[in-house]
């Protein structure tokens, strides 16, 4: 499926040049997705042109004369063209989320996914981790209380939203906001074709005022994965004027999102959030931990260490349920030990419980205690630590500007040898050994 998608809209990309946007490439692929849908009443796809560009304009980030663009000359189209939007048509609509995501990545540079943190995520890991919301809520709710609304405030697709009515029911108010255009609209294609009858909104709920106080009982989602270097200067001070007291220095927008959770939940609400674990042992977390360890009650921390959950990004992932309670004393943590790929893993969990001290001193070390006590051994005063060992290693390459200094093999012909040097990356760098040298680092020095 990732493939005949990618295909197709790589040949719509060459066969128009840059006449057509990539984000309308977007959405003309999302509808074929739809297309045998009988709600949206899209016929095949080159046999009625007019049906297919009237529910275009139902959108409203949809130009007619971009759609026009990529449709008036649909007879005229190459043959692979015609064959991968064939087939994009026949996509099993029962995982249109992992389709539309697949889109929705596709349509972005490397420049841009850096630059919006957008790592869209997969159907299972958005079932799991709403799932887990809805356990830990009824565990919490003995009582009966029914939850009344959800929301994810960075919806991307709208992956979460589909999880949500699933797992909770028709009964349930869902709200999802996000403020890419695109993503807003790939959300209510999504919405109408799977019938999910949520509330869809383009806004950054992170700075809107919310006039009303509403409340929402759950939160969940993937909160964008934006490193401070890349957020806009005047974007971040907004946030610095809206979060004084969280925000010092350097920071990442996952801070942000927690603490703008602890403020919308109701009272026993719950966050269920899947983000980087950097802010558990950086000092810019340092403030948002200790709201966690003393303002709410930590559930359960999944912790994925290094394996990598999203394909072809390397991020340190983690997924954080709180609820808007009173601490308690002790609280779980999930790992993974033989690591994680997809739904077939997530039954070789293992679980353990800690004592909330751990969450009051920081960084947090969410070890075993048994491991916390070899640790502990380790630290004594007349072992060596690698520092003393290691005196002058600080941290990894910075280049400051890898889009300048780091360049693919193959693609460095006109500079001078000796100022090459092999680089590898995170995601290059597995358990002993480099699985790959593709890049090279401009060194003229």
């Amino acid at each position: 499926m990732e493939t005949e998608l990618k295909n197709a809209i790589s040949h719509l990309s060459v066969f128009f040049g840059t006449k057509v946007k990539k984000e309308d490439f977007c959405i003309v692929s999302a509808l074929m997705v739809c297309s045998n849908i009988e709600k949206l009443n899209v016929q095949p796809w080159v046999k009625n042109k007019i049906k297919l560009i009237n529910i275009f304009l139902a959108y409203d980030s949809v130009k007619i004369d971009s759609i026009s663009s990529i449709l008036a000359k649909a007879d005229e189209w190459p043959k692979e063209v015609k064959e991968a939007f064939s087939k994009i048509s026949e996509i099993n609509v029962k995982n249109a989320e992992d389709a539309f995501n697949i889109i929705r990545t596709f349509a972005l540079s490397e420049d841009e996914i850096k630059k919006d943190g957008s790592v869209f995520t997969q159907k299972w890991l958005s079932d799991k981790i709403t799932h887990t919301a809805w356990q830990h809520w009824n565990q919490l709710h003995r009582t009966g209380r029914k939850v009344k609304s959800i929301a994810d405030v960075s919806c991307g697709t709208g992956v979460f939203i589909s999880s949500a009515r699933r797992i909770f029911g028709e009964e349930v108010d869902l709200y999802a906001t996000d403020i890419n255009e695109t993503s807003i609209t790939l959300t209510h294609i999504l919405n109408d074709l799977l019938k999910l009858k949520s509330h869809i909104k383009r806004a950054d709920s992170m700075l809107e005022i919310n006039e009303n106080n509403d409340k929402v009982d759950i939160l969940i989602g993937n909160p964008p994965y934006i490193r401070s270097q890349n957020i806009r200067s005047d974007y971040a001070k907004s946030l610095k004027d809206k979060y004084p007291e969280i925000i010092s220095g350097n920071f990442d927008l996952s801070i942000i999102f927690i603490e703008h959770a602890i403020r919308t939940l109701t009272d026993g609400g719950i966050a269920c959030y899947i983000t980087t674990s950097k802010f558990m042992n950086s000092e810019y977390g340092k403030i948002i931990c200790q709201k966690l360890a003393n303002e709410v009650r930590v559930l359960n921390i999944i912790d994925f260490k290094d394996s990598q959950v999203f394909p072809d990004y390397t991020t340190y992932t983690s997924v954080i349920t709180f609820a808007k309670l009173p601490p308690a004393k002790r609280f779980t943590v999930t790992h993974f030990p033989t690591g994680i790929e997809g739904v077939n893993d997530l039954n070789k969990s293992k679980t353990f419980s800690l004592n909330r001290t751990v969450l009051e001193k920081f960084p947090w070390n969410l070890s075993t205690d048994q491991t916390q006590e070899i640790i502990k051994k380790l630290n004594r005063p007349e072992l060596p630590l690698i520092g003393h060992v290691f005196p002058n290693i600080l941290q990894g390459l910075r280049t400051g500007q890898n889009n300048v200094y780091v360049v693919k093999n193959g693609t460095h012909k006109n500079l001078e040898p000796e100022f090459l040097r092999s680089f590898v990356g995170g995601e290059e760098i597995k358990k002993l050994s480099i699985i790959s040298d593709k890049y090279k680092l401009i060194y003229p020095y």
